[in-house]
């Protein structure tokens, strides 16, 4: 395994995880769940050999959680959680992750693009 890849899939990873402690109160880090660990996401990437698809495997990991327990509870007068913004931030983020290109990727963006200039005649001394 190139050892840039998997710098750049930790990298990745990390700012999901920073994007999640923002915008995921419910998954923030406890003593039952801590923080995902730096090998267990190199042994996605030898894995899954894409930045991209361990970012994506993490935060689908992530949203089935949340969506596993009730999305609202209200005690009356008391408190009121909700979890279906958190539930809808992970799945943008997904779907912005699917549409740009990992670190790892090759881009592919097509550079065959065939121009011409119009050159205007001067006058000579």
């Amino acid at each position: 395994m190139r050892r840039g890849a998997a710098d750049s899939a930790l990298l990745l990873a990390a700012t999901f995880e920073d994007l999640c402690e923002q915008r995921c109160t419910a998954l923030a880090p406890s003593p039952a769940r801590p923080d995902t660990d730096p090998n267990d996401l190199i042994s996605r990437y030898e894995r899954l050999r894409s930045a991209k698809a361990v970012a994506l495997e993490v935060l689908h990991e992530r949203l089935a959680v949340l969506v596993a327990e009730p999305l609202k509870v209200t005690v009356n007068g008391v408190a009121t959680i909700d979890n279906s913004a958190n539930v809808t931030a992970l799945e943008r983020r997904a779907a912005q992750i699917n549409d740009e290109t990992a670190p790892d990727e090759q881009s592919t963006a097509v550079h065959d693009v065939l121009t011409t200039v119009q050159l205007c005649a001067r006058r000579r001394r």
